[in-house]
């Protein structure tokens, strides 16, 4: 859909967005998707000092 689809360019023209849809046109990788941030919030989120955050959070390309 993007000529460069694999760099970042917030000044582009994205009409379409992209999301788990409604109804009958719901993603079917909705449900994997959710459970997976469920795991990773739960074991990336510190609630065991005064500031609330993450632990870390490793971004690999």
């Amino acid at each position: 859909m993007f000529e460069h689809a694999d760099r970042l360019d917030v000044t582009g023209e994205a009409r379409h967005h992209v999301a788990f849809g409604y109804g009958g046109h719901q993603c079917l990788g909705r449900t994997p998707a959710r459970v997976e941030l469920q795991v990773v919030y739960g074991m990336a989120f510190k609630d065991d000092m005064l500031v609330y955050g993450v632990h870390s959070l490793p971004v690999t390309s």
